[in-house]
Parts: structure tokens; C-alpha cells; sequence
């Protein structure tokens, strides 16, 4: 679907939905309502003290899942289940359904024919604020087809309604499992939305013909696209993988990702332009409850094929979600990449040198963390409990000259 054209009636309510946006005019979707804060502790690291503190509001996001943006002095907050909010912490305050909710499906997934079991319901993967357009992506079940799509949608410049900008083909398995994927990144200097699409587990599904689709080009499943939003057509850009959770544009241009391996295997690529990242034919994890290595189990990898190695692997699994690079938190993290995880309940900081890892610093928050952003000095962090975390550099810092 191309671009919408912007049409002149529409230069008011683009401007009002900016201010919104970005905190500079209330927004009148519905009332404002206390966040309690909590201040966790104060969390040393190898060069700089953070302050945490937990911040949490009635009703709020759902568990598992969700994302978050940051414009401005406002942080918008996607649940897992199709809900919005826009939480201002400068006030202490939340607005609930500061978007039009999404309905995913999930209702009516029950009475699916074809997935005769579902590991999680849909969800909402990622949301990214450009300006005064507001894009979301999402696993959505459709009752009409029977099937699960990935969905990426648009806010309507009323600030009403989701305008579709791709919809993937139905999702060919018996089952519908947690191998989502899900996150967007808009290439600096142009109009190309990079997304991820996780590989639905399709590996398990050796008898269908979507079977080993991260491997097969036609396919959306396993492979990082973009989305031309000039012209309104998707791009392969790479293949080769299972469950891409995070991706960002580095200032240097490279675009790096993390994805879940199997049991172990969790993986830092940098990923490039045709390269096929070997899911499932590489991996350093193993078979679930076995030492033995995943691909064992598989037929043998087209001959020819050439591989991309990581350029950081996690044995055992952390399960790696967001990754964001740091600018002027501290002088010693500058450039360095941030990954959330969930089971390991960390953050670490990565750092780069060319494309290799030189070391992971391990930061334990003992939560499940789904996403981060950087908002100036702060480190905003959104759980999977559904409450947010705030980091910021000790005031009374124990770092040393």
C-alpha cells in the first residue's frame, strides 16, 4: 500500500497531534491518572552509579510484551494487548487510551481450525514516533482467513484510526508459538522502516510448505525487511533468522540486531544486505532439554550457502530484546550498545570495537526487561510486569576522577 498523500486539511490536525506527541499540549483522549513510584536502589556498574527507580499505574500494560517510545518529555507506552498510554514523569501522570486500541484477534484466535493450540496470544511488538507519524507493529489473528499476519500500521492524522501499510501473508503452521519477532527502525536520512519478523518456529513445521521459511526468500518469516514509505513496497534486506528482538541504526550507519537462539545461542549480528545469518542450519544453542546441537536434527543446508557468523553469541540464553546505542550518558559508555533481556533480567552493556564485542558488563536488574529507550540522562526501561524503570546517574555519585 503506497503512502497516503498529505492532503491541506490535515496541516491542523498534524500540528495538534505533534504537540501531543511531544508533551507540548495535553492530549483530551481521556483523563490523567496518578503513577506510583517506587526508588528500587542504587545499581553499581564498572564506571558510574545509576539511580533505579519503578514507576506503576492502575489498569496498565499487560504482561508480556508491549514497547515503548520516547517523544520529547513524554514516554508512550504500547501494551501487549492493543492499549496505549502516554505517561509523563516530569508530573507523575498517565493517560490511558492515548491511542485508538488495536484489536489483535485474540478473542477469536480460540475458535481457530487451524491452531489447534497457541503458545501467547497476539501482540503488539514495537512502536516508533517519527515526527508527527506514529507507526506500530503487531501479530494480528484474522477470523476471515483463518490465519495469523504481521501487521504494520500507521496513525491516521486525526489521531482516530490505523491505517494498514503492510500485511503479511497468512501464517502456514498448525500452531502459533512465541517465535515472534517484531521491532522497527527507521534508517537515518531516508524513508526506509526496517522491521523484523521472527521465524514463527516454522522449524518445528517440516511438513507444511512454509516449513524452514527463514530460509526461503519468498517467505516474510525469519528475515529483516524494510518498508519504502515513498512508494509503499517491502524489501528483503536479510535471512537466517529465528526470533530478531531488537534493531537499531548505529551513527555510523551499521544496523545491528539481537536475536533468540534456541537453548543457548542468543545471537549480536550486524546485519547487511543479503546476508543470510544461517537459522536454523547455525546455531550455537542445542536442542530444548539435550546437549545436542540444534541443527543435528535438520536436513543438511543447500550446498553453497554461505553463512554470517554473529559478532557476539550468549551460551546460555539471555534472551536478548532491545538494543540501543548510548550518547552522552556518560563518558565511558559512549557508543556502546544496551540489550535488554528477559531471562537473564539484566541489561548489558556492549563493547563494540569494528564488529567485534570486546565485553559484555552484565548490570542485574532482577526484572524482565522488554524494552529500553534513552531519554537524555535517563535510561527508560519497560518491564514485562508492565511497569517502567528509570536509570539515571546517582546524584550523589560513588565514581571516582
Amino acid at each position: 500500500m503506497s503512502e497516503m498523500p498529505r492532503m491541506p486539511g490535515t496541516r491542523r490536525a498534524l500540528i495538534a497531534l505533534l504537540m501531543a506527541l511531544t508533551g507540548a499540549v495535553a492530549c483530551a483522549a481521556a483523563p490523567e491518572a496518578p503513577i506510583s513510584t517506587t526508588e528500587v536502589s542504587v545499581r553499581t556498574t564498572a564506571y558510574v552509579s545509576l539511580w533505579m527507580r519503578e514507576h506503576t499505574w492502575q489498569n496498565g500494560p499487560s504482561a508480556r510484551g508491549g514497547a515503548l517510545a520516547v517523544a520529547g518529555r513524554m514516554v508512550w507506552v504500547a501494551s501487549g494487548d492493543g492499549r496505549f498510554f502516554r505517561v509523563d514523569l516530569a508530573r507523575g501522570v498517565v493517560q490511558a487510551d492515548a491511542l485508538p486500541a488495536i484489536d489483535l484477534g485474540s478473542r477469536a484466535l480460540a475458535g481457530s481450525r487451524r491452531y489447534k493450540s497457541f503458545e501467547v496470544p497476539p501482540r503488539v511488538h514495537d512502536i516508533l514516533l517519527d515526527g508527527s507519524d506514529v507507526y506500530v507493529c503487531f501479530n494480528q489473528y484474522a477470523a476471515s482467513t483463518d490465519s495469523i499476519h504481521f501487521n504494520i500500521a500507521r496513525l491516521a492524522p486525526d489521531g482516530r484510526t490505523w491505517t494498514t501499510l503492510y500485511r503479511s501473508v497468512g501464517l502456514d503452521a498448525p500452531m502459533y508459538t512465541m517465535g515472534n519477532g517484531g521491532r522497527l527502525a527507521l534508517q537515518p536520512g531516508t524513508r526506509r522502516l526496517f522491521f523484523t519478523v521472527g521465524d514463527q518456529s516454522l522449524d518445528r513445521h517440516r511438513d507444511s510448505p512454509s516449513a524452514l521459511a527463514a530460509q526461503k526468500p519468498g517467505l516474510p518469516w525469519g528475515k529483516v525487511s524494510y518498508l519504502d514509505l515513498q512508494d509503499g513496497r517491502v524489501h528483503p534486506y536479510s535471512l537466517g533468522h529465528r526470533n530478531p528482538q531488537g534493531l537499531t541504526f548505529l551513527d555510523d550507519g551499521r544496523l545491528v540486531a539481537s536475536e533468540h537462539g534456541p537453548q543457548g545461542g542468543d545471537e549480536i549480528n550486524i546485519i547487511r544486505e543479503g546476508g543470510n545469518y544461517g537459522w536454523p542450519y547455525r546455531s550455537y544453542g542445542t536442542e530444548y532439554g539435550s546437549y545436542l546441537e540444534y541443527r543435528s536434527s535438520l536436513p543438511p543446508p543447500p550446498a553453497g550457502v554461505t553463512f554470517v557468523e554473529p559478532v557476539y553469541a550468549f551460551v546460555p540464553s539471555v534472551a536478548p530484546t532491545q538494543v540501543v546505542q548510548m550518547k552522552g550518558f556518560h563518558a565511558r559508555w559512549e557508543g556502546d550498545l544496551l540489550l535488554g533481556t528477559l531471562k537473564a533480567q539484566t541489561l548489558f552493556r556492549l563493547k563494540l570495537d569494528g564488529d567485534r564485542v570486546v565485553y559484555a558488563e552484565p548490570i542485574p536488574l532482577e526484572r524482565r526487561l522488554r524494552d529500553l529507550r534513552q531519554m537524555g540522562d535517563t535510561l527508560v526501561v519497560l518491564t514485562d510486569t508492565g511497569s517502567l524503570l528509570t536509570l539515571r546517574r546517582n546524584p550523589k555519585p560513588l565514581d571516582r576522577p
